[in-house]
């Protein structure tokens, strides 16, 4: 049986070397970026493994305001759930993240992909149900903030 720590124990962040490096990525994300072209180079693009991986990288790039970093993974984890899952919620949810972060990445393509996520539910659940609703106001921001950049 392991006992409780009575201070601090030295770990993975405490060896010389990855520490935060100025200026540039936390050695942990650089880390992960390795970890993420390993794992797609020996288990494949599509291996559960490495698109959990990828899901982690593209979410550290945006907690540290790297969107632009995130799209591609975020689109590629797109492409495999729909090809995997067809329609299901995960898409949805996956199409809504991809759509965010192309907002915080402050590209017009966010617009598109809010539509296609809208085009696929609102059928289904009908124009007053609330996500329906949430998405619409996503569109709404997305072609405000939009033409507030092209002025």
């Amino acid at each position: 049986m392991r006992r409780p720590s009575r201070g601090h124990e030295p770990g993975l962040a405490d060896r010389p070397g990855l520490r935060g490096n100025p200026g540039g990525l936390p050695p942990a994300t650089e880390l992960l970026e390795h970890s993420v072209a390993l794992a797609e180079k020996e288990l494949g693009v599509t291996h559960p493994d490495t698109v959990k991986q990828r899901q982690y990288l593209a979410e550290i790039y945006r907690a540290n305001d790297q969107p632009d970093l995130a799209v591609p993974l975020y689109e590629a984890n797109l492409a495999h759930w729909q090809q995997a899952l067809g329609d299901h919620p995960n898409v949805l949810n996956a199409q809504l993240t991809l759509a965010d972060t192309h907002q915080e990445a402050g590209a017009h393509q966010a617009i598109a992909v809010y539509r296609v996520a809208l085009d696929r539910i609102e059928p289904t659940l009908g124009p007053e149900n609330p996500l329906v609703t949430q998405i619409r106001a996503r569109i709404d921001a997305a072609e405000h903030a939009t033409s507030r950049s092209d002025r």
